[in-house]
């Protein structure tokens, strides 16, 4: 790498940082990444910089595409022993996989191939069995988006932002679910934060 970077000049980080510099001019700017992984930065007037997640899938990424299609999973395992809703939630995604029954849905699940990529690819699959009403696709969409609402206001408050002017930032694949998810963020990030501009 030193041979293409002068190192000492060079800053390496992700790309959610990137976004946060080129997606506002504000000075007082927000980003929440709500992707594979899930991750929220913020910097103020002052310089002071803030991160709330980026810790991958042990340890965070919560309200993340990952996150979210592991508790659908694991509903549909509920589902299965009478524990929880979620027949059409269940239905559709061994529909989608092209497998029988739950016993291919566990070597599926638990098979050497295994990767966060391979589970998180099931998104499209989620959000559609929400929009046709499924009760437990509903649930947890509604609370991994107020998950998303304490990440952010975590970093709002950590950079006193809670009563200055700033711009939110939203980029990542759960936020093309709005009915259950993107819409009930941006409701209570305005409900609260009524000097927010996007």
């Amino acid at each position: 790498m030193s041979k293409y970077l002068d190192l000492s000049r060079a800053n390496i980080c992700n790309d959610s940082k990137i976004n946060l510099v080129t997606g506002s001019a504000n000075k007082n700017r927000i980003i929440i990444n709500c992707g594979i992984g899930s991750i929220c930065l913020g910097r103020n007037s002052e310089c002071k910089e803030v991160t709330v997640g980026g810790w991958d899938y042990i340890l965070g990424d919560q309200d993340s595409v990952y996150d979210i299609r592991i508790k659908a999973l694991r509903g549909i395992m509920k589902a299965y022993t009478g524990r929880e809703g979620g027949i059409l939630l269940s239905k559709t995604i061994i529909d989608y996989l092209n497998i029988k029954n739950i016993q291919n849905l566990l070597d599926w699940t638990y098979n050497s191939n295994f990767s966060k990529d391979k589970i998180a690819a099931l998104a499209k699959v989620f959000c559609r069995t929400t929009e046709m009403g499924d009760r437990l696709s509903k649930k947890i969409l509604e609370e991994e988006s107020r998950e998303t609402f304490l990440i952010v206001d975590t970093v709002i408050n950590r950079l006193n932002l809670n009563i200055k002017k700033f711009n939110l930032i939203i980029a990542g694949h759960v936020f093309k679910c709005r009915k259950f998810f993107k819409n009930i963020f941006i409701n209570n990030i305005e409900n609260k934060f009524d000097i927010v501009k996007r």
